[in-house]
């Protein structure tokens, strides 16, 4: 594969950053995954806006590269000759060991692999996901918003729930609410049929799925009701499902080793799954 690299396009064995980049030496570094479908970047405008609000709270100068980073997806599509792919875009502050260095030139790094569509039988029988032990981070330590590379967090839940058996784990905010999986945004449906997600003042990373399912919505005749809400809310949740830019809206089928429902993937992932695709032939939603 070809990725972009400090400037330039190179093959995936010459690419290299400095060891005294920040990004490698501290997670001093914002980020960004993308898809390509058809040879569409997929919700290009909103993945950019994150990424420019990510910066600016960690203080990052995302430098030229930024007015060209569209240009740059499209020439890594065309250079690996792929139309459905997953790209990461990674900007770190620079190279310095010195914290108290004046000025950084930022490290920008884009990555592409293809990206083949999980089966229907995937979505069908939906995923196991289990509460962690570990808990989101606070929002005054490193608030969950800013789509940092600094993910221990993240991994550790991810590890404890495939320890599990589990496919996703879902994490805690501080205070004992419900924040999100640990590379996915959580929903579900009441048994009174409300659909909810854990609203942004809990502490989490407001995904661009997450977003688009929320506007959706109404046009499957549901409202999303954003929450605080404690775990025993699943417990009793007639349907579960999580959402990322891989997984679109995936069934969680077991959870807490119990099953949800009837075990299998809920009406209202389906639907709202059927309409996020919808998105990707609108020119608006795409670059």
């Amino acid at each position: 594969m070809i990725y972009f690299v400090r400037g330039s396009y190179v093959p995936e064995e010459e690419a290299r950053v400095s060891v005294l980049d920040r990004g490698f030496l501290f997670g001093d570094s914002v980020y960004e995954t993308l898809r390509a479908h058809r040879g569409r970047i997929l919700f290009f405008r909103d993945h950019m806006d994150r990424l420019l609000r990510s910066a600016s709270s960690l203080e990052i100068d995302l430098g030229d590269a930024a007015v060209r980073c569209l240009s740059i997806l499209r020439e890594l599509l065309r250079r690996n000759a792929c139309e459905d792919a997953r790209m990461r875009i990674i900007v770190t502050r620079g190279t310095g060991l010195a914290h108290e260095q004046a000025s950084f030139t930022p490290t920008w790094v884009v990555t592409i692999e293809p990206f083949a569509e999980p089966s229907d039988e995937f979505y069908e029988a939906g995923i196991a996901a289990i509460l962690v032990h570990i808990a989101r981070h606070a929002t005054a330590s490193l608030d969950p918003a800013i789509k940092s590379s600094n993910l221990l967090n993240n991994i550790l839940a991810r590890r404890e729930a495939m320890k599990a058996g589990a496919a996703e784990g879902i994490l805690l905010s501080p205070a004992g609410y419900l924040a999100e999986g640990a590379h996915s945004n959580l929903f579900w449906v009441t048994p009174e049929g409300k659909l909810r997600t854990p609203s942004r003042g809990v502490g989490i990373l407001a995904g661009i799925t997450r977003q688009k399912l929320i506007e959706c919505a109404p046009r499957a005749g549901r409202t999303v009701e954003e929450v605080e809400a404690r775990a025993e809310e699943l417990d009793r949740a007639g349907e579960i499902f999580v959402s990322s830019t891989s997984w679109e809206a995936l069934s969680v089928t077991r959870w807490n080793g119990r099953r949800v429902g009837d075990g299998k993937r809920g009406a209202v992932a389906r639907e709202l799954r059927m309409r996020l695709r919808a998105l990707y032939d609108d020119p608006e939603e795409t670059a």
